[in-house]
């Protein structure tokens, strides 16, 4: 049906399962696809859809120009080459989807130039997907409550694109043997809140989030739980992000700035985390940095001229004889003794 009807394919429970199979190659178990300008409302409802061809790559479900419904409930989608693919959607709603071993992507859109506006995830899984578990971009995208875990080396999330992007209170898995983590790339306005990462990647140049040329990101109120070799988070070519409030334990660095702006502040850091920030050795790494002098020690900053740094157990003033420790050249320290702003050089006051 085209416009204001409603189709709702559904199961009498979520036990109800549909074993497709399909004999042409890259073809779609179901092709929800509007044309000439018109829109479809389409639902699933209470259904497993499998994949039951051999052989060849068959595709699960292709959504295109569907709106103002919500597309999923209660569904397990599994086996396919593509699980489920999207192209231009909005205003859509998808709850307890449960998307599964796919040969490439679990949910995706079909291209780059694929338009995915207002669309909303909730306590969905996407897991043992090749490629990528969960494929996003467009505009307003909120996850809320998903298990996008990595277990067979796909990335977790893969955000293009993306204005208006929250993950909200989602839960990351992964294993040992995991290369890739998570993508934001090209994207303004993200919003990555009180999820919880359980990250045990072994794998060189892995990195948890990678934060590629995207702006106005706000990482905060975060768990993760890492193993001394990881790298957590890296932002990079032009991006600016801020990073607060999180708790991290257990990484051989946590935050690497490489030509972008990072905020940092109020982070807990355990004693087991080797690194806290590493700005690359270049001039264009800012940094604005709010923590104690003890933790400052975990850094790698070797342009802190360029930085903005605020210790809160550091003194400010002090006699002659009791001037403390210099923590990075160009710290100010008042003497009193001789009334004079004392700088520090690298190895002594001045």
């Amino acid at each position: 049906p085209n416009r204001q009807n409603l189709l709702v394919i559904k199961g009498e429970n979520n036990l109800t399962q549909l074993d497709c199979y399909i004999e042409t190659e890259n073809a779609y178990a179901f092709n929800c696809e509007a044309e000439d300008g018109n829109y479809k409302k389409i639902s699933f409802e209470n259904l497993i859809i499998a994949n039951k061809t051999e052989n060849i790559n068959v595709n699960g479900i292709y959504l295109r120009r569907n709106t103002e419904t919500k597309v999923f409930e209660n569904v397990t989608i599994r086996d396919f080459y593509d699980n489920v693919v999207m192209d231009d959607n909005w205003s859509i709603v998808i709850n307890n989807l449960r998307c599964l071993y796919a040969k490439n992507n679990g949910l995706a859109p079909l291209t780059t130039e694929s338009v995915l506006n207002n669309i909303q995830i909730n306590n969905s899984i996407f897991q043992h997907n090749l490629n990528r578990n969960l494929s996003v971009q467009g505009k307003n995208i909120v996850i809320i409550g998903c298990d996008f875990s990595n277990y067979d080396g796909a990335y977790g999330l893969y955000a293009f694109g993306c204005s208006g992007l929250c993950l909200i209170g989602n839960y990351y898995e992964e294993t040992t043997a995991t290369q890739n983590g998570n993508v934001i790339r090209l994207c303004n306005g993200v919003v990555i809140q009180g999820n919880y990462f359980e990250i045990k990647s072994t794998q060189e140049n892995y990195l948890l989030l990678d934060i590629y040329n995207s702006n106005g990101v706000d990482i905060s109120a975060n768990n993760f739980n890492g193993i001394y070799v990881n790298k957590l988070i890296k932002i990079h070519d032009g991006s600016k992000a801020s990073i607060n409030n999180n708790f991290v334990n257990k990484a051989s660095e946590f935050i690497y700035v490489h030509n972008s702006y990072v905020e940092a502040i109020n982070n807990q850091v355990g004693t087991d985390v080797v690194t806290y920030i590493h700005q690359e050795n270049h001039l264009y790494a800012f940094i604005k940095l709010i923590c104690n002098s003890n933790l400052y020690q975990k850094c790698i900053i070797p342009h802190p001229e360029i930085c903005l740094f605020e210790f809160i157990n550091l003194l400010k003033f002090a006699t002659t004889a009791n001037l403390p420790n210099g923590i990075y050249v160009g710290q100010q320290c008042f003497d009193t003794t001789t009334n004079t702003l004392k700088i520090w050089n690298g190895s002594s006051w001045v």
